[in-house]
C-alpha cells in the first residue's frame, strides 16, 4: 500500500531497486526495450510549441531507436512499427541513431496534437503523424487494486519506467495511431488567419550605414 512505499523507498541515501511497474512480470523478455520522452529543447514547455516559427521547423516527432537493434528487427529508417506495452499500442515512423543505448529508445514530447487543437488544420502533421508515449503508460500499478503507478516519494508519473516491444507494421502507409475526432470549435471562436507574422508591430529595418557604426563600436 502508499504507507509501505514511502517506508520503503523513503531512505536517505540513495539505492536501486526495480521500477514499480516491472515488478511481478518478466518484462526483459516481454518487453526488452526503455522507453522515454522528453520535451525538445525549442519547445521545452508546452506553450512554445504554439510559436509558430518552432511549429514549422518541428512538426513531427519520431522514435529514435538504436541502429543496431532496428536493422536486426528488419525495421529500416522511417519505417512505420508498433509500440506496444501491457497497457496498449501506438503506431508510429522510427528514426534510426547509432548514439541511443541498445535497449532503450526515446522520442521528443509536446509534439503530438489531437486534429485541430490549437487551431491547426485538421490535417497537421502534428496530429496524422505526431504521437504521444503517454497512451502506452498506466495509470495504475499491474494487479494492485488502484495503487497508482507513479514514482512513490514525488508522485511523478512514470514516464521513466515504460517498457516496450516493436515490430514493424504489415502496411507501410503514413499515419499515427491512435487517431482521435477532430475537436470543435469553441462557441464563438473566429478562426485565425493562416498568415504568419512574426512580430506584432512594425518591423525595424537596420539600414546598411547603421550596421557599419554598429560594427565599428
Amino acid at each position: 500500500d502508499q504507507q509501505q512505499r514511502l517506508a520503503t523507498h523513503f531512505d536517505p541515501l540513495p539505492f536501486y531497486y526495480l521500477p514499480l511497474e516491472q515488478t511481478g512480470q518478466d518484462q526483459q523478455d516481454d518487453f526488452p526495450f526503455y522507453a522515454l520522452t522528453q520535451r525538445p529543447m525549442h519547445m521545452y514547455h508546452s506553450w512554445d510549441s504554439q510559436n509558430a516559427w518552432l511549429r514549422q521547423i518541428t512538426s513531427q516527432n519520431f522514435l529514435y531507436m538504436n541502429s543496431a537493434q532496428a536493422e536486426k528487427r528488419g525495421i529500416d529508417d522511417l519505417d512505420w512499427v508498433w509500440v506496444e506495452s501491457r497497457n496498449g499500442k501506438i503506431r508510429v515512423q522510427v528514426r534510426h541513431m547509432q548514439g541511443v543505448q541498445a535497449d532503450t529508445v526515446w522520442t521528443w514530447n509536446a509534439i503530438g496534437k489531437q486534429s485541430a487543437a490549437w487551431g491547426l488544420d485538421k490535417k497537421a502533421p502534428e496530429s496524422t503523424r505526431g504521437f504521444l508515449l503517454n497512451h502506452l503508460i498506466s495509470e495504475t500499478l499491474p494487479r494492485s487494486n488502484g495503487v497508482s503507478n507513479s514514482d512513490p516519494i514525488t508522485g511523478q508519473a512514470a514516464w521513466y519506467d515504460l517498457k516496450v516491444k516493436i515490430y514493424r507494421c504489415a502496411n507501410q502507409a503514413a499515419g499515427s495511431e491512435p487517431q482521435f475526432d477532430a475537436l470543435k470549435p469553441l462557441p464563438d471562436c473566429v478562426p485565425g488567419d493562416n498568415e504568419i507574422a512574426y512580430s506584432s508591430g512594425r518591423n525595424i529595418n537596420l539600414q546598411r550605414p547603421l550596421v557599419d557604426t554598429l560594427k565599428q563600436k
